[in-house]
């Protein structure tokens, strides 16, 4: 019996496994039927303007023709970021190699040399041809301002051919990139024996010199491309005035030393003015260190413009500053503050101190100010000023407290305080003050509160109804207050107490004569209840009673709203029984407890009062002994633990009672 139950067991085991096995299988089989595969998408079915907009465009990138996106991206999956391959030019040198693309050459094209192909090529499509990011000169526009190559007269391989005809874009063995030695390229066009060509040089042999002397290559005002600015000698051919005859052996060579050539008609008087002090070129004959003598496109056959010309020897006007003095900026620059030739002023000014400056501010140097600031009345407008340019507001030569503080030195500790004026802080002196005069002491732009609501409006605002303090509303800021740093919080001259007593003395005088006195006023923290500029209440109080009270007193506030309130305190009359500042008796109290109790209660000739206090005379009891005067849980405003042979009436325990 026992054999056969464990077959029977044995049997039901085996067939318990073999349909587990079954229900496994059936689960698994599709499974392994559906199993997932992957399969990269292609980059456009996502970047689909791509299909919309560049493959429509005339030339597509190679790589990007022959769907090769990972020639130079790395994929990126759904995070948006472009991640290329390489960085920079090292990208395109992968294909494009550095002696195919010229950078094996001696001098490179800006942008190529930056490692920023994309500068002038599209990196995916272009209409234009070689990828470039526009046609022909447009591209070299985007860099070269334009108005250089577009005037009146344009140089005709230009209008025909474009940059590429004098220049390669990549790189060149000659200067400025271009295809050849300056000399060699003109001539390629410009034959110098041609009768033409001759007479318009007058028969010199010029094509042994750079044509660019005199001639823009790429476009002029002037016919002929000639530069804007010409040596009358040179515009009329008279070349004969400073060089020796066009078939002399050196006919190049000039008829006097250089030093002394151009004074055979510039008069060296008409050029120094008087001056005595001397440019150093002009002193030394050198006028070609600054003057080109044939042509230019600068004024004054000047060799470049004033500043950049004058910044190859002083290097101090060449410094980038914040803020740059306008004339530097000018076309005129340099020379609207100096004389290029000679002066009777220090480097060469065309005037001393403030006179040189009233030209161009007049407005400034407005000299009517009843006070002037002592620097400028003087006209010595560079103790505070760089005239070049700095990185302070107004060219100054440093922050503005460093400026004041070095004549001023004597003020410096006074504003060296736990609280700062913010235009103190922030180096703002002329938020206040004048730097060139006023008509105020000190130079203040205004006086009190005028000058103080630059800033303040809003707190300066007075609306109607409103109760302002006395030397707010006469606007006398600075009786309270130190314009420049205090060590007393809202910058007051002194502690809160004492300042307030310096006007409020009948409050000091009461705290002498006083028993009880409010804390905040002992403490000298009259702002705890009353504003120090205005308020909507009388006294300046900055609530009434009740709410300004009981900010303080919060335990007595839950007492008067949970429990039976005594009708001064609910109210809200504390000022009925209690002084604000000091009083003679104690608690703050207005008058004596027969005084303040009999107001509302009949104290004498009062039989319920007799009764209630067992014929006892009111003028000997303190009220406040059994009942309390701001609220009670009791009746009566009892207090709530009471004596026990008071609470029975039974006095005569402890008392000895007289007859009446």
């Amino acid at each position: 019996m026992t054999i056969k139950t464990a077959r029977t067991t044995t049997g039901a085991l085996a067939l318990a496994v073999a349909l587990c096995l079954v229900v496994i299988q059936a689960c698994s089989v599709p499974t392994m039927r559906g199993k997932r595969t992957f399969s990269k998408k292609d980059c456009l079915s996502c970047h689909t303007e791509f299909n919309e907009e560049e493959y429509s465009k005339k030339v597509v990138h190679t790589v990007m023709k022959d769907g090769k996106c990972e020639g130079c991206h790395l994929r990126h999956g759904i995070v948006a970021k472009n991640i290329l391959t390489a960085e920079g030019n090292a990208l395109c040198y992968e294909c494009h190699t550095k002696e195919e693309v010229g950078t094996d050459t001696g001098k490179l094209h800006a942008p190529l040399a930056d490692g920023e192909c994309t500068m002038c090529h599209d990196s995916h499509a272009s209409d234009a041809p070689n990828l470039l990011t526009a046609a022909g000169a447009e591209s070299c526009y985007e860099c070269h301002d334009r108005r250089a190559f577009n005037r009146k007269v344009v140089h005709e391989p230009m209008k025909t051919d474009g940059c590429e005809a004098c220049h390669r874009a990549h790189s060149s063995e000659h200067d400025d990139l271009l295809i050849d030695e300056p000399i060699a390229l003109c001539l390629s066009c410009h034959d110098p024996v041609e009768e033409s060509f001759k007479s318009a040089h007058a028969e010199y042999p010029v094509e042994q010199e750079s044509c660019a002397i005199c001639h823009n290559p790429h476009s002029s005002s002037q016919a002929g491309l000639l530069r804007k600015s010409l040596h009358e000698p040179m515009g009329n051919l008279e070349c004969e005035n400073c060089h020796e005859a066009p078939d002399a052996e050196d006919p190049f060579s000039t008829v006097v030393p250089d030093d002394e050539l151009c004074l055979e008609c510039h008069e060296a008087s008409d050029l120094t003015e008087g001056g005595t002090i001397e440019h150093e070129p002009f002193t030394n004959g050198e006028c070609m260190e600054c003057h080109d003598p044939h042509a230019s496109e600068s004024r004054l056959l000047l060799r470049a413009s004033d500043k950049s010309l004058c910044t190859e020897c002083h290097e101090v006007a060449d410094v980038r500053q914040t803020f740059e003095h306008e004339a530097v900026e000018m076309d005129d620059n340099c020379v609207s503050c100096h004389l290029p030739h000679a002066s009777s002023e220090k480097l060469l000014l065309r005037a001393s101190g403030s006179a040189l400056c009233v030209d161009c501010h007049e407005d400034t140097m407005d000299t009517s100010h009843d006070i002037a600031h002592q620097p400028f009345d003087e006209g010595d407008c560079l103790v505070c000023h760089n005239p070049h340019g700095s990185n302070f507001p107004g060219m100054m030569l440093d922050r503005m407290d460093a400026i004041c503080l070095e004549c001023h030195s004597d003020v410096e500790q006074r504003f060296i305080k736990a609280n700062i004026h913010e235009p103190v802080e922030k180096a703002q002196c002329t938020s206040c003050h004048s730097p060139h005069g006023a008509s105020e002491k000190n130079l203040l732009k205004a006086t009190d509160s005028d000058l103080c609501v630059d800033c303040h409006e809003e707190l300066m605002t007075v609306a109607k109804g409103t109760t302002a303090h006395e030397p707010f509303a006469d606007g006398f800021c600075l009786d309270c207050h130190d314009p420049h740093g205090s060590n007393e919080d809202a910058l007051l001259l002194q502690e809160v107490g004492p300042l307030c007593l310096d006007c409020h003395s009948e409050i000091e005088d009461l705290l002498d004569e006083s028993e009880s006195a409010h804390e905040p006023v002992v403490a000298g923290e009259c702002t705890q209840c009353h504003s120090p500029h205005k308020a909507k209440l009388a006294s300046l109080v900055l609530a009434d009673s009740y709410d300004l009270c009981l900010s303080c007193h919060e335990g007595l506030k839950e007492r008067i709203e949970s429990d039976q309130a005594h009708s001064p305190a609910a109210d809200g009359e504390c000022l009925e029984c209690h002084s604000p500042h000091a009083s003679e008796r104690r608690a703050l109290n207005t008058g004596s407890m027969m005084e303040l109790c009999g107001e509302c209660h009949e104290l004498e000739d009062d039989d319920d009062f007799d009764a209630a206090h067992i014929g006892i005379r009111a003028e000997v009891m303190d009220c406040r002994k059994c009942h309390d005067p701001h609220a009670s849980t009791e009746d009566m405003f009892l207090k709530p633990e009471l004596h026990g042979p008071f609470d029975l009436r039974v006095c005569e325990d402890c008392h000895v009672l007289e007859a009446p």
